[in-house]
């Protein structure tokens, strides 16, 4: 099962490895007028928030929005994002799916993406990256097993392989959408709920409670 490469909505840049799509986007962004994507087969150095890195295993998807919006909608982007992919998600599965704020989505206390968002005030473009488990659940390098993947799911391949179509339109449906408030509701609604049992990993130090 591959995602679909062609899209008739928006310029798509597809790279068979690349160092992350958010360099290749950003790179980009200098030559284009309008919103464009950039997926790729391999990051060799994928990250995410806070600098941290990303575990990319081959077949899953790893995708850069590239969209010229005022850097007052960026966080509306992102929390708007967060919510239609967490929505699409919950309607796929008998599992509990949560947000963990602001970005990652969780299931059943595992990570099935993360989303890094990044402004370049120089130039007015704001870059939405996504790296999602569609086909792998990576296991981290010591070992935790703490991913999930859309097929652990059973989410069917034609329904993953659409995506990058159905994502696109969230994001056009947001230059009209929700305001930032009602975004930011809409994510701590769908939050972890309170006392709530969680496993909080930092650096080599793992906390359960």
């Amino acid at each position: 099962m591959r995602l679909q490469r062609l899209s008739p909505k928006i310029q798509h840049y597809h790279f068979a490895s690349c160092s992350s799509t958010q360099d290749e986007a950003r790179r980009l962004i200098a030559k284009s007028s309008e919103w464009f994507m950039c997926t790729a087969e391999s990051q060799t150095h994928g990250r995410g928030r806070q600098g941290r890195s990303w575990s990319h295993a081959q077949g899953n998807l790893a995708v850069t929005f590239a969209m010229n919006i005022e850097a007052s909608e960026a966080v509306r982007f992102l929390l708007g994002f967060a919510v239609s992919l967490h929505r699409w998600v919950a309607q796929r599965t008998s599992k509990s799916v949560y947000i963990k704020w602001p970005n990652d989505i969780i299931v059943e206390g595992k990570k099935l993406s993360g989303m890094l968002g990044e402004y370049d005030h120089q130039l007015g473009w704001f870059l939405l990256g996504l790296g999602l488990n569609t086909i792998n659940s990576p296991t981290l390098e010591d070992d935790r097993n703490l991913s999930i993947s859309l097929k652990d799911l059973s989410i069917p391949d034609q329904e993953i392989s659409s995506l990058l179509y159905i994502m696109q339109d969230w994001l056009r449906g947001m230059l009209h959408g929700p305001s930032l408030e009602e975004c930011a509701k809409h994510a701590q609604e769908r939050g972890f709920p309170l006392n709530s049992v969680m496993d909080v990993v930092t650096g080599d130090k793992r906390l359960h409670g």
